[in-house]
């Protein structure tokens, strides 16, 4: 059967026919819990190595869910091609294929599709990242050694409980990259390396595909989306290359211990020292001065007449001090600090008897909003006033709020 290579496909025609091995492939859904899947998307390479990315719409997936297997190869036909931007393609391709109800899939036997790469990749360097941040290039991937596993941790926010942990890859330069799992792919990391690695003593080469470049405390780190898979110690030219430069380097991967212990001792605070909105705002501060208090109640309103965000030091998480050449920190004395952006959210909440203003900073605002200040500010960096759409989303909802005086308290009244 006659076909076109995956690099002379364009959308002037809807007749093409492609040879291709289905290299990666998953589901996208609208909601954080993996209910309702929206559409499937896939990574296809032909015989030439050449990626693209494949989508099947919310209409079709019943018609094709069951006729493509990832690593299996097919002849598909009729099918639409388009050059729509994708700001997150996983692979450099500017090109999109799209199914239609007339697209046709066919399997190809195992003996016709050796010509066909089991895998496509684009690796960028550790070093290369800081570049890639931003840039609108899309997903990357990375290759490295897996040197550290942290525990899994878990926070209540709007939708419901988040779920993330973060692994560690070293490259040949002894750099470590970081890179923070999300939900299921957090949960099941872990066995999935112990099965790797029972009885084995030798580095693991990891291949990470379809991260996403961050930034976090001023550091470029990578997450995991949709489309990420993670691949150890498979047979690829440049993971070979990579496990014989790490001869004599060690291969033991650390296990960072979670705090599933110390949970067994936590008392539940939810109603301890619990008070009205109108018992708080009587407090005499000088008499409850840290002193902490709980209060139920309800996110009314954020305001942000003095911006959601501030220009935090790296080190102590303090506001800076503008400069003539920049920012410096006055409180640990650093000269040139490395600027992240931090949260400085204002909120009222109210219960049935009063309101009152309460400030969340730092790691107690992204606990609940789910992103962190880096992160929204880089989507738009020049809006400190503008409210984004995760805070939006946090007025009428309830909390159990535990709270102490602000200093600022003496100095407003």
């Amino acid at each position: 059967m006659e076909y076109t290579l995956v690099s002379q496909i364009n959308p002037t025609r809807h007749n093409w026919t492609i040879k291709v091995r289905v290299a990666r492939m998953w589901k996208l859904s609208s909601t954080s819990k993996w209910k309702g899947v929206t559409a499937m998307e896939f990574v296809l390479v032909d015989e030439e190595g050449v990626g693209i990315t494949a989508c099947i719409g919310h209409k079709d997936l019943n018609r094709f869910v069951g006729s493509l297997v990832e690593g299996s190869s097919y002849m598909i036909k009729k099918f639409q091609v388009s050059r729509q931007a994708r700001k997150y393609g996983p692979v450099p391709n500017p090109q999109t294929i799209y199914f239609t109800p007339w697209t046709v899939v066919e399997e190809i036997p195992t003996e016709m599709a050796t010509q066909l790469p089991l895998y496509v990749f684009n690796f960028v360097d550790f070093e290369e990242l800081t570049h890639r941040r931003g840039s609108g290039h899309g997903l990357v991937d990375v290759i490295g050694q897996l040197a550290v596993i942290h525990p899994v941790l878990r926070s209540s926010g709007l939708n419901g409980v988040c779920v993330w942990r973060v692994v560690e890859l070293r490259d040949l330069s002894d750099h470590l990259l970081q890179i923070t799992l999300w939900g299921e792919h957090a949960t099941s990391f872990e066995d999935q390396v112990l099965i790797e690695t029972i009885d084995k003593d030798e580095p693991v080469v990891m291949v990470f595909a379809g991260v996403q470049v961050k930034q976090y405390l001023g550091a470029t780190t990578c997450a995991s989306g949709d489309g990420t898979k993670w691949y150890m110690n498979i047979d690829l030219p440049e993971v070979n290359a990579f496990r014989v430069s790490l001869q004599g380097r060690g291969s033991e991967v650390v296990f960072l211990p979670g705090d599933d212990d110390a949970d067994a001792g936590v008392v539940d605070e939810a109603g301890a020292n619990g008070k009205t909105v109108a018992e708080l705002l009587a407090l005499d501060p000088h008499d409850s001065n840290a002193v902490c208090f709980t209060c139920s109640a309800v996110v009314r309103e954020i305001d942000i007449s003095n911006g959601w965000w501030y220009k935090g030091c790296n080190t102590c998480k303090r506001g800076l001090k503008a400069t003539f050449d920049g920012f410096e920190c006055t409180n640990c004395d650093e000269a040139k600090p490395v600027v992240v952006p931090s949260y400085k959210l204002s909120v009222i909440i109210e219960d049935t008897i009063g309101c009152v203003k309460i400030f969340l900073f730092g790691g107690v605002a992204k606990q609940v909003v789910w992103w962190t200040a880096a992160e929204l500010v880089e989507e738009s960096p020049s809006n400190q006033i503008l409210l984004p759409a995760p805070h939006r989303g946090l007025i009428g909802r309830k909390y159990v709020f535990q709270v102490v005086i602000s200093e600022q308290t003496f100095r407003t009244g």
